[in-house]
């Protein structure tokens, strides 16, 4: 099977917090209650920015809604938010967040920076979806740490460097990304072109793979391109990510095991936020 390159079909359409609430009530069909779901964490995300904040802006549908319920709040009269600074993790959500009000660093300083990271934390704090988000608990059902899987959208490369940026690192998603084990989601891989037979017959020998597909038509901002690598659900080793790295050929992959958030906010189809921690008993 031949992946194209992933379309965007999100609304433009801002709504009100309490507007997507509402609606939500109404029980909105599949694909349009999942959209009011990425509004809904969207605005728990822009609710939570203060004057002067200097964001890692992710990437993503969910990434978009929370920028523009950010630029709403930069729009509006009666509050408070008048500047916000903001570094992007793909070219394009730099061009949305600086359409509707951010100040954001030019993208193209952005990809130069990216080889000389700061040694401590540069961004107040950030924010990013997830394809997949496994919660890892003890016997005790504390919260030890998260597994996720990203890059849907190709950019995991930067993202991974950005979040290490800020200071505390926010994962957004709707409930349909909480599983019990990541994998079923397919995980992109950047990888050099000249590399790419290569690296994907190792996928398929070394680590057993279902399938490896590359993304036909897609070209990530660092002019590489991505092999979708299809695993057996649950299947995916910790470890694997700075493994899979080491392989000639691959700059990154999707396995967010290393960089963690401080905290994930899952929305709800009854309108709630769930906040999840490390140390957090569910």
């Amino acid at each position: 099977m031949t992946l194209e390159s992933p379309q965007c079909h999100f609304s433009d359409e801002i709504l009100s917090r309490e507007e997507v609430q509402g609606l939500l009530k109404t029980q909105a069909p599949g694909v349009e209650r999942q959209n009011l779901l990425k509004m809904l964490v969207g605005w728990e995300i822009a609710e939570r920015v203060l004057n002067g904040d200097r964001l890692g802006i992710g990437s993503g549908t969910t990434a978009k809604a929370a920028i523009r319920a950010i630029g709403q709040r930069l729009l509006s009269k009666e509050d408070p938010l008048r500047v916000v600074h903001g570094v992007a993790t793909s070219r394009e959500l730099a061009e949305l967040a600086r359409s509707v009000g951010i100040d954001v660093e030019p993208f193209d300083d952005t990809l130069q920076g990216l080889d000389t990271l700061p040694l401590e934390p540069d961004l107040d704090w950030g924010f990013d979806g997830a394809d997949e988000v496994e919660v890892i608990r003890d016997a005790s059902r504390v919260i030890k740490r998260f597994r996720l899987i990203k890059g849907y959208g190709g950019a995991q490369t930067i993202e991974k460097l950005i979040a290490r940026r800020c200071k505390k690192w926010r994962c957004i998603v709707d409930e349909s990304k909480r599983k019990d084990k990541i994998g079923a989601f397919a995980i992109a891989v950047e990888v050099w072109e000249d590399k790419l037979d290569e690296v994907a017959k190792i996928f398929m020998e070394r680590y057993g793979a279902t399938a490896v597909t590359r993304r036909q038509g897609f070209i990530t901002d660092q002019e590489n391109c991505i092999l979708d690598v299809q695993m057996q659900a649950g299947a995916i080793q910790v470890g694997w990510e700075q493994e899979w790295n080491q392989i000639d050929g691959v700059i990154d992959n999707g396995i967010f095991d290393e960089v963690q958030p401080a905290e994930v906010l899952v929305a709800h189809a009854d309108g709630t936020i769930e906040s999840l921690k490390p140390g957090d008993v569910i």
